[in-house]
Parts: C-alpha cells; sequence; structure tokens
C-alpha cells in the first residue's frame, strides 16, 4: 500500500510493504520526493529484512532510478536490497536507514550498475555489504558520510570497482566512513578509489584487507590518512602508503597500484 502526504515543498509516499522494481522499469523524482516506510509499518515484518526498497534484473535488463530518497525509518532491516543488472543507472538517489536499523543501508547481492551521488546523511555505521559470487560491477559509486565503512566486500569475488569516492562527515571527529574493507575475496579490481577525510582526525586508512585476499587496486588516492592500505592476517599487520597530514591543504596520499595475491 502507498499512502501519499505533502509537507510544505515535499512529496512524501508512505509504504507498507516492500517495493520490487522489476527488470526494464524506470523511477522519476522531483527534488524533495521521498519514498518512506515509518516504523509504525503494519505488513512488513520478516520481509523487511528484504528491503524496503529490492531491484531484480541481473542478466534480464537494467533498471533507472533517478532524483528520489528512499528512507527505512523502521528499527531493523535494510533500505535496498539489489540484484539489479549492471546496465542500471542510479542517479542522485539517497538510501537511508534513519529508524535506528543496526544492518546496512545498501546490500547488493548480485550485477551492479552506475550509482551516482548516494551520499548519507544518516547515522548509519556500515553504507554498503556486497555478498556476490557473480560477477559484480560498480562505477561511479559515491556511499558518503557512514560512521566505519562505506563500503564492504565479505567472500565475494570477481568483483570491478571503477571510480569509487568517499568522504567522512565533516562535523563529528570521531567518524570516518571513509573505508573499503574486504575480507577474503578474490578477483576484486579496482580503478580510481579516492576519499576525503575532512576533520582533525585522521583515519586509519582507505582500504583494508581482512583474512585472504586476492586483489588489483590501481589510483588509491586518499586525504588525511595514516595509511591507503592495511592488510591484516590472524598473525601480522602491514600498512602501504605514505601519511598525509592535512586537512585542509589537500595534503593527498596517492598510491599508484597494489596487488596482493591470496593464498
Amino acid at each position: 500500500m502507498v499512502r501519499s502526504t505533502n509537507r510544505s515543498s515535499q512529496c512524501i509516499l508512505l509504504v507498507s510493504a516492500p517495493l520490487v522494481v522489476q527488470p526494464g522499469q524506470k523511477l522519476f523524482g522531483s527534488t524533495g520526493a521521498i519514498i518512506r516506510r515509518d516504523a509504525a509499518g503494519l505488513d512488513f515484518g520478516a520481509k523487511l529484512r528484504q528491503g524496503l526498497l529490492q531491484v531484480q534484473g541481473n542478466g534480464r535488463g537494467g533498471v533507472t532510478l533517478c532524483n528520489l530518497t528512499f528512507q527505512n525509518n523502521g528499527p531493523g532491516g535494510s533500505c535496498l536490497e539489489w540484484h539489479g543488472d549492471p546496465s542500471s543507472l542510479v542517479i542522485d538517489c539517497n538510501f537511508l536507514n534513519i529508524g535506528g536499523s543496526p544492518d546496512p543501508s545498501i546490500n547488493i547481492d548480485e550485477g551492479g550498475g552506475y550509482f551516482e551521488e548516494s551520499w548519507n546523511p544518516g547515522p548509519g555505521a556500515i553504507g554498503v555489504t556486497v555478498h556476490s559470487q557473480k560477477p559484480l560491477w560498480l562505477c561511479s559509486f559515491q556511499p558518503e558520510h557512514y560512521k566505519t565503512a562505506s563500503i564492504q566486500l565479505s567472500r565475494s569475488q570477481k568483483v570491478g570497482l571503477v571510480n569509487i569516492e568517499l568522504e567522512s562527515v565533516a562535523t563529528n571527529a570521531d567518524t570516518f566512513g571513509t573505508q573499503i574493507r574486504i575480507q577474503d575475496s578474490q578477483e576484486v579490481y579496482g580503478y580510481g578509489l579516492i576519499a576525503g577525510n575532512w576533520q582533525k582526525s585522521r583515519a586509519p586508512d582507505l582500504i583494508r584487507l581482512e583474512g585472504n585476499n586476492g586483489v588489483r587496486l590501481w589510483g588509491i588516492n586518499a586525504v588525511n590518512v595514516s595509511h591507503l592500505v592495511t592488510v591484516l592476517d590472524k598473525i601480522s599487520s602491514k600498512a602501504y602508503g605514505k601519511e598525509s597530514t592535512g586537512y585542509q591543504d589537500i595534503d593527498a596520499s596517492v598510491l599508484a597500484g597494489f596487488l596482493e595475491n591470496g593464498k
């Protein structure tokens, strides 16, 4: 069920069940358009674990989402569950968990697409989780303003990351959210991975590898970090990339490439 309400210049659509976008469908909004699930929604129940918005169609056709904000105001679940085709376009859309949910705002299980401008003003700790055993492509992806990790890849393979931009929350010196965390994943390829940390405290790293990983990463660049890449395993920790000491004078740390073969 969808119910609309107008508050000043905003158009708010209240939903009581998950929205499913099928291959080939296109959703366009206007400035201020919000699709929202409130905490008092009646029909979500266990379905919420599947996400407020569910995008389907990997291998069958892309979708288009433009100029819309999706808000999960419930106490659990994600805002977006993605199974969309890599030919999909997501432009000027926000996917927000703002009701206290401990889950990531976005879960990507397969496919991918072109995601342009997905900044997050909410309190979420982890922005995007990727659990994919199929080829997955993310281009021009900007999941910004999270507390710890913007992107977390876990037990995934054949993942392409191109032009990924991360940014910290400027008003809180203790939150960074500018980390790509890769855990036990293989055949991960990245180009153009950048981050800006706009607070006095220094972020620990941009990319953190945990466990057994095989990665090929190029064009790594971040401002105000201790290191660019940290590699953690059961017995050791190694760091790569020079320290960046400035957050106002754009003293950036740059690493042309990083290769980890895995075991």
